[in-house]
């Protein structure tokens, strides 16, 4: 169910802009350094096999394309669950509807002001934004496979900010 109050666009609106704007603004800055390579890591659905294949943050920010941003944490038991019922609608986003996915560790110090930016308190966190960069919805915690789904046409059938 889509969480309130502790992340989103509250901490969008409270950071002054969209997230593509700020996670520009700090690549360019050097602040952030994606890693990682697109890949087509196939075999069972483990966190480290979404991983393998996700977006590098620059990529996506660049893209122009949707974008889904998952917030982990190497240890998480609910982010490992996520990784198993999430695989096919990661790969299905991905190769049959152009969304970038981003796996987004809240362990690594460098990805800490993305995190931040939407006051991820609890993971998996999800954002959703539409090809602009703009927020279309979040959602946090044991997520259902069909409530990410949804989320994902939203932002795909969200009209951009002008």
């Amino acid at each position: 169910a889509l969480a309130g109050g502790g992340g989103g666009a509250a901490a969008a609106a409270a950071t002054g802009g969209g997230i593509i704007a700020s996670i520009k603004a700090m690549l360019v800055g050097g602040a952030l350094v994606a890693g990682g390579a697109f890949s087509t890591a196939m075999g069972a659905p483990t966190l480290e096999s979404m991983v393998a294949v996700s977006t590098p943050l620059n990529v996506a920010v660049a893209s122009g394309r949707p974008i889904v941003m998952e917030f982990y944490g190497n240890a998480c038991p609910h982010c490992r669950k996520a990784a198993k019922s999430l695989r096919a609608v990661e790969e299905s986003a991905i190769h049959d509807k152009g969304v970038s996915w981003v796996m987004v560790n809240i362990d690594d110090p460098r990805m800490a002001p993305v995190w931040q930016m939407y006051r991820v308190d609890e993971i998996p966190h999800f954002e959703f934004f539409n090809a602009k960069g703009d927020e279309v919805g979040f959602e946090v915690g044991d997520v259902e496979s069909s409530r990410v789904e949804a989320r994902i046409a939203e932002a795909m059938a969200a009209p951009a900010s002008k």
